[in-house]
C-alpha cells in the first residue's frame, strides 16, 4: 500500500492546488475516492455490473459527481470543520 500512497498523495496535492485553499484537499480526496473505487470494482474485484459496464457509461455516470466535488459549494450543514482535518505534507 505504501507504493500506492505516494503517487496518490502527489496527485491529490496537484489537484488541490487548483481548488479553494481551505477545501482543496477535501475536494481532491472525494475525487480520488471515486477514481479508486471505479478502478477497484471492475478490475480488481470484478463485482456486479461495474465489471462489464462500458467506459462511455462510466463517464456519463461519474462525470456529474466529479464536477460536483470540484465545483459545487459544499453544503454548510454537512461541511466538516476544515481546521480539524490533518494537513498533508510530502513527508507524512
Amino acid at each position: 500500500m505504501e507504493q500506492l500512497r505516494l503517487p496518490y498523495s502527489r496527485a491529490l496535492d496537484i489537484v488541490s492546488r487548483g481548488l479553494p485553499d481551505e477545501e482543496g484537499l477535501l475536494r481532491a480526496g472525494f475525487v480520488a475516492s471515486q477514481f479508486v473505487g471505479m478502478a477497484m470494482m471492475p478490475y480488481v474485484w470484478r463485482i456486479g455490473p461495474l465489471a462489464t459496464i462500458s467506459r462511455e457509461h462510466v463517464v456519463a455516470f461519474i462525470t456529474p459527481v466529479i464536477e460536483r466535488y470540484l465545483n459545487e459549494p459544499l453544503r454548510e450543514e454537512r461541511k466538516p470543520a476544515i481546521k480539524s482535518l490533518p494537513v498533508w505534507s510530502p513527508s507524512s
